[in-house]
């Protein structure tokens, strides 16, 4: 058991972490990332509405309808959760240049001379010193140089698509991560760039789960939901606009109306993928083909699974625990 308490103007506040011993070493950052991330609640608006019940929480109707029981209403826990880019701007291949630099600590003259735009940025984000790396540079090639595992994600919607890669060794992580599927209207990194940052190891699930996003949902539902091939791509790219199928109960009509996000995380040696629909307030569900007839069976699944399946991949490739294809 880990504890940490903090301490302000305001009070107190102590979190507490447990885990079984075994899980210590692989766990513990991750909590500590998670505690450190904790932030008091912003005070309500002047002439916010008050809670139905006063010092109550406010209840999602729908969900508490179909649930039979109250059901809060998490859609500020969703706000809060929003992924906001924090990373250095870089672009394609300015990003290739530095990922060159792997098992090297200065470029070649002629490769400086050849891709000067290129070094000009490095340069301007504190990457490069001249031609070598500086001491931030080599914190960013870190992982490449103690390479566990590497991951690509994408993510497509109504808005379009966008994706990330991430390198995670050495007890850090490099992400390059385009913008968030939930801000594709309103990003600020230009098409074709991305966010660049290095995050500690432990702290990658947490960035993948807040840029996807897999935010609190009341998840309500026991039957998967089975969507010929060509309609689920349709629903996936042209939004709640398509004509749903016949004979939807009340928990899939309200998934269908949200807005959707499928996304996948892959281990790139070994092929493996984790894929998902993110559905608004309806929640995640696992999507999975048939490969017979090429239906897609989404499954509902509390979030708290889907986090508990992301943690586990991710540490199981970190681990080597996954053959190379």
């Amino acid at each position: 058991m880990d504890r940490w308490l903090f301490s302000d103007t305001k009070g107190s506040l102590e979190a507490t972490a447990s885990y079984a011993l075994e899980q210590h070493t692989g766990m513990r950052l991750l909590f500590e990332d998670m505690v450190f991330q904790m932030r008091r609640a912003a005070p309500p608006a002047a002439g916010a509405p008050a809670s139905p019940t006063g010092a109550e929480p406010r209840f999602d109707s729908t969900a508490s309808r179909l649930l039979q029981t109250a059901a809060e209403d998490l859609v500020p826990l969703r706000t809060e959760q929003e992924h906001h880019a924090s990373g250095q701007v870089i672009g394609p291949e300015s990003l290739s240049l530095l990922l060159s630099m792997a098992n090297r600590d200065a470029l070649g003259r002629f490769d400086a001379a050849g891709a000067r735009e290129s070094v000009a940025q490095l340069k301007d984000l504190g990457l490069l010193d001249g031609r070598r790396l500086t001491p931030e540079g080599k914190k960013f090639v870190q992982p490449l140089r103690g390479l566990q595992a590497q991951f690509t994600v994408s993510a497509v919607g109504p808005d379009g698509s966008t994706g990330m890669d991430a390198w995670l060794g050495a007890g850090a992580a490099l992400v390059a991560a385009g913008p968030a599927a939930s801000a594709l209207q309103t990003t600020v990194i230009p098409s074709g760039s991305c966010e660049l940052l290095s995050i500690d190891a432990a702290a990658l699930p947490v960035f993948l789960a807040k840029w996807l996003p897999l935010v609190p949902a009341w998840t309500v539902g026991q039957y998967p939901l089975r969507l010929a091939g060509d309609l689920f791509e349709r629903r996936l790219n042209e939004g709640s606009a398509v004509e749903p199928p016949e004979g939807l109960g009340e928990a899939e009509a309200r998934m269908w109306a949200q807005p959707w996000v499928g996304w996948n995380v892959e281990h790139v040696h070994s092929g493996r993928r984790l894929g998902w629909v993110t559905a608004g307030q309806a929640g995640p569900f696992l999507a999975t083909a048939d490969p017979g007839n090429g239906d897609v069976v989404l499954e509902p699944e509390p979030v708290s699974a889907v986090w508990d399946t992301l943690v586990n991949f991710i540490l199981a490739a970190a681990q080597g625990a996954f053959s190379p294809r």
